[in-house]
């Protein structure tokens, strides 16, 4: 950029790599290659738009109801909240979390993704969230 010029756009992005390597030029190339793997943030837009529309367009669950107090609505509103949640845990390295999925709540002592029981993948529970 030139001085005087006005910015009208930027693109940013982030790769991080926290592999164990032996020498910081192989960490260097390693991170590297990461980098060149990610698609320009316009295309990646494009891409997670296109896999949103074809989820939601894959199936739904509509209760009748008459009003957004009802019991009709708010079984169709949690139905879709569910599926955004499984939608977001479920595309990763790993499989969903049983016990409280991607997000939860901030008790005010021990910060949000702290878990009172099952820190780790209990595979037996895997099943639930399925």
């Amino acid at each position: 950029m030139l001085a005087g010029e006005n910015l009208t756009s930027i693109d940013v992005a982030a790769t991080v790599l926290t592999a164990q390597v032996d020498s910081v030029d192989e960490w260097l190339t390693s991170i590297d290659k990461e980098s060149n793997l990610n698609p320009p943030a316009a295309t990646s837009y494009e891409n997670t738009a296109d896999w949103w529309k074809e989820f939601w367009a894959q199936s739904a669950v509509i209760v009748a109801s008459n009003s957004t107090n009802d019991d009709g609505y708010v079984i169709s509103a949690q139905a879709a909240y569910q599926r955004f949640l499984d939608a977001c845990d479920g595309r990763g390295k790993y499989p969903i979390k049983f016990n409280g999925q991607l997000f939860t709540l901030d008790d005010g002592t021990n910060g949000p993704d702290y878990r009172d029981w099952g820190g780790g993948f209990w595979w037996q529970n895997t099943r639930q969230p399925y």
